[in-house]
């Protein structure tokens, strides 16, 4: 089942492809400013200081190298996430949102959300967005993976620790 394809036009599928869109230009602007920070301080301490040259080539192969690795995943169809729905969904077994929300001396300050996304192997997949948003991502998606679970509680986190596969909706 191609859930992308099909659902391409949902205003959920679109919500969570900006917010991945969004995470990887970030992540590609952090990537640059690494390996920008790192070229600086080699140049400033290069004939200088010995361990923060060090440090600064460690760190500019590490934003190369973090760099070229988003690069290559910076396109929505090559997000992991966005090949697991497409290709694999069975592999997502827990699903759930987390809502922040700031409220200093009783005011709205920031409310965000997350979306997490557990894997049958043991890996997660995090996607920040609108709190606002949250529900209707989480509804869109719990019609199209019928086999995952959905919502946090102790027992789930217990249960995906032991057994990430016993998460399935098919087996309760």
């Amino acid at each position: 089942m191609q859930v992308q394809e099909k659902y391409r036009n949902h205003p959920a599928m679109q919500i969570l492809c900006k917010a991945l869109l969004r995470e990887s230009r970030l992540q590609l602007i952090f990537s640059l400013l690494l390996t920008g920070g790192s070229a600086v301080l080699i140049s400033f301490c290069f004939t200088k200081h010995i361990i923060l040259t060090a440090f600064g080539l460690t760190s500019f192969v590490f934003g190369l190298r973090f760099f070229f690795k988003t690069a290559q995943q910076s396109s929505i169809e090559s997000n992991r996430l966005i090949l697991l729905l497409n290709k694999n969904p069975k592999q997502i077994v827990w699903v759930y949102a987390l809502n922040t929300q700031l409220n200093p001396f009783g005011l709205e300050f920031m409310d965000s959300g997350v979306l997490y996304f557990k894997l049958a192997d043991g890996d997660e997949i995090s996607v920040g967005l609108p709190a606002k948003k949250l529900k209707l991502v989480s509804k869109f998606l719990n019609r199209i993976l019928i086999e995952t679970t959905f919502g946090y509680n102790k027992e789930r986190a217990e249960q995906y620790r032991r057994d990430p596969n016993s998460l399935r909706s098919s087996q309760f």
